[in-house]
């Protein structure tokens, strides 16, 4: 074909993933979906130009992280082990893509902790798994004993709220189960739980 090797993919309407229609190049292309022979082929191919640059190399990385193949992955911290590539967006797109065993790698290899927005993205992409991973770490025993005290703290309603927003009955009844929540408890949207069950079809 005359398709250069840095060619993008434009977006198209038919392409339900917003990830992929934000025009990847056929090397994100193939490690967001685990091609590993045309990942090879052409990353041999670019190695020869000056395509990785950080910019590059940090969205390649993003694509490989989405894709979840440990080789590709690997093979990108490899293009330049100089370079930090592991940011809190690596981590919310490894939760996005429920793509456990990975998020877990970064959180160990990069030492970054988890912060309370990882929580909201478990529930934003139905990822109970790594919900509870998370949940249980270290960083959020004391919000948890805070938590079972005092239902009512604005961190609670905010999971209560994204739960109900995101029509996720598994975790409105894991919240609704382990923090005593009133039904009639008002949230600080000005609607109360019951109003906000009825808006969002739960």
């Amino acid at each position: 074909t005359n398709l250069k090797f840095i060619s993008t993919i434009m977006p198209s309407v038919f392409e339900s993933d917003n990830f992929l229609n934000k025009t990847p190049s056929l090397i994100e292309y193939s490690a967001f979906f685990g091609s590993i022979n045309i990942f090879k082929f052409l990353l041999l191919q670019l190695e020869k130009t000056d395509y990785f640059d950080v910019k590059n190399i940090e969205k390649l990385y993003e694509y490989s992280i989405a894709g979840g193949c440990p080789e590709i992955i690997h093979l990108v911290e490899g293009i330049n082990s100089e370079i930090n590539i592991i940011n809190r967006k690596c981590i919310k797109l490894s939760i996005f893509y429920h793509q456990n065993i990975i998020t877990e790698y970064l959180h160990d290899k990069s030492e970054m902790p988890y912060v309370f927005d990882d929580l909201l993205c478990c529930i934003e992409c139905s990822n109970y798994e790594m919900f509870l991973i998370i949940f249980q770490d270290d960083v959020f025993v004391d919000l948890i004993k805070k938590c079972l005290k005092n239902p009512g703290l604005i961190e609670v309603q905010q999971l209560l709220l994204y739960s109900i927003q995101n029509g996720n009955l598994t975790f409105f009844k894991f919240f609704l189960n382990n923090f005593r929540f009133d039904i009639n408890m008002i949230l600080n949207i000005n609607f109360n739980t019951l109003c906000l069950l009825i808006c969002f079809h739960i």
